[in-house]
């Protein structure tokens, strides 16, 4: 299963994965990147991923285009792949519209209305973001330099509403509603509870479920949890990988678990043992991440 994000998002809240439906794959494709010697690489990398995601959307060179010409393109909405250098043009707009102060250097990510300060290689922010030019949504993948730019869209992302990594290693994300408020810490207990117990009845639902594996929906049940909005999803296949798979630390992944009376043994007296063991080992998984 996977399940993830340390922010609890509101029925309003904005997620990548939704900015990206509402542009359907049409919306320009905004380049914004310095003139280094990576340069040639980050955009065959963008061309490639146009040519799979957003076929037949205009390409736009930030830095070739006039402000009039870049609103009466963009107000629509885009997806923008931009480095943060001193002739970035339509990557500022968009980064410190949104959040006010940023600063990302090689080595450092600062967003103060995110609280956020991280250092690290490779440093990548993807994020939904205000369209400095219109009303149309905006999906931002940003980098210090053009070399992080490359690959950045294999790294996990889309439920929420941004991502900060470092390489392919997650070092922050979280949501905010539509006016950009980061979304609360926690949910009213009540709230939670009835959260959880609807997560577990779900699973125990969905899975395993061989048949709807082969099926036209593929091998996994996505749902959102009523009240915090958080999205996941359930494989209806039953496995319990000895190995874990690349970049499941990430998104929260758990292989099956059996569970035995004896685990079940310190939770007897609460109402539904089973419910109060799962929350507690979910619990300390989040304690485990680095």
């Amino acid at each position: 299963m996977g399940l993830g994000g340390p922010r609890i998002a509101g029925a309003d809240a904005l997620t990548i994965n939704d900015a990206l439906v509402k542009l359907g794959g049409r919306g320009p494709v905004v380049i914004d990147l310095d003139d280094d010697v990576d340069r040639q690489a980050a955009l065959r990398y963008i061309a490639e991923i146009r040519s799979r995601f957003h076929r037949g959307a205009e390409v736009v060179d930030a830095r070739r285009e006039s402000m009039g010409s870049l609103r009466a393109k963009l107000q629509g909405g885009f997806v923008l792949y931009g480095t943060a250098g001193t002739q970035a043009r339509v990557v500022p707009l968009v980064v410190q519209g949104t959040f006010g102060k940023v600063r990302l250097t090689e080595t450092r990510l600062a967003v103060e209305s995110l609280k956020l300060d991280l250092s690290g290689r490779d440093l990548r922010f993807i994020s939904v973001a205000r369209n400095p030019f219109g009303h149309g949504p905006v999906v931002a993948y940003v980098a210090a330099g053009n070399r992080p730019l490359y690959g950045i869209n294999g790294v996990f992302h889309g439920p929420f509403s941004y991502h900060v990594y470092a390489g392919t290693t997650l070092r922050a994300g979280g949501m905010y509603d539509e006016r950009f408020r980061l979304a609360p810490d926690a949910l009213p207990r009540a709230d939670a509870v009835r959260d959880a117990s609807w997560f577990f009845a779900t699973i125990e639902s969905v899975h395993p479920d061989p048949a709807a594996a082969l099926g036209e929906r593929g091998d996994t049940y996505s749902a959102t949890l009523p009240h915090s909005r958080i999205p996941f999803g359930v494989s209806y296949k039953e496995f319990a990988s000895p190995v874990p798979e690349p970049g499941d630390r990430e998104r929260g992944v758990q292989p099956d678990f059996p569970v035995t009376d004896e685990l079940l043994q310190p939770f007897r007296a609460q109402a539904d043992p089973l419910l109060a063991f799962a929350l507690s080992r979910i619990a300390a998984l989040e304690r485990s991440r680095p």
